[in-house]
């Protein structure tokens, strides 16, 4: 994997585009160049800059790239992890029916993604402990979310909407950031957590996933502050 830090354009990269803030024409032809060599080589090259960088708060020094970082890792792990779970249900899964089989695989496959990722990405990583502390206390029962973008994107009206189907399939490639909320009540009050990412979507790393991971760490972090439990 590689990381380049744009400090003087503020760029990044949506998958194989640079997307640059700050014009400079040479620095767009090089990190264009980077990009094109790295897609044709299927090989994880990200570039961010001072957005990416930055601490999620005063308390939590965990950043975006942390989780671009650990995100991209879980994903270039998990073909091994899939392998190991088959090969271990090898037997179970040859006495199964072809319907059988598919289920069965289907939860092996959710069961290796938490996995991998709750060991190589340290922001779900953390968002999970702090969480399993809460519900454990009994300061929570769970938590609710709903994703966002910027722009927000159009909506449909229903499975035969087909304009509004295609509206809102141009709007994806016309984001900007994403972004997530994330709400849970406890015994002080209802919590609600919202953050925010640039598009960096790419080969290995899904800022939809990242981003929620961030606003759930955030909402049961301040869910523990709130309720006196040191983290």
């Amino acid at each position: 994997m590689c990381i380049e830090f744009d400090g003087w354009s503020h760029g990044y990269n949506r998958g194989g585009e640079y997307i640059q803030i700050v014009e400079d024409r040479l620095r767009k032809k090089k990190l264009e160049l980077k990009l094109k060599i790295a897609v044709e080589h299927h090989f994880p090259f990200y570039i961010i800059s001072y957005d990416e960088k930055v601490h999620l708060s005063e308390k939590i020094h965990l950043a975006i790239i942390d989780g671009i970082i650990g995100e991209t890792i879980a994903n270039m792990k998990f073909r091994d992890k899939m392998n190991e779970y088959l090969e271990d249900s090898r037997e179970t899964l040859s006495s199964m029916s072809e319907d059988e089989r598919y289920e069965y695989i289907q939860d092996l496959v959710i069961s290796a993604e938490v996995e991998v990722e709750l060991k190589w990405n340290p922001i779900s990583k953390k968002a999970a402990e702090i969480e399993r502390i809460l519900l454990n206390k009994g300061i929570i029962s769970g938590s609710s979310s709903k994703p966002l973008s910027e722009p927000e994107l159009p909506e449909i009206k229903g499975i035969f909407d087909i304009e509004g189907h295609e509206r809102k399939l141009k709007a994806w490639k016309d984001i900007k950031r994403y972004g997530y909320e994330v709400s849970c009540e406890t015994p002080k009050g209802k919590v609600t957590e919202r953050a925010w990412v640039r598009n960096f979507g790419g080969m290995f790393a899904s800022p939809l996933i990242i981003v929620r991971n961030i606003a759930e760490l955030l909402a049961f972090y301040k869910a523990a502050t709130i309720n006196g439990i040191e983290i």
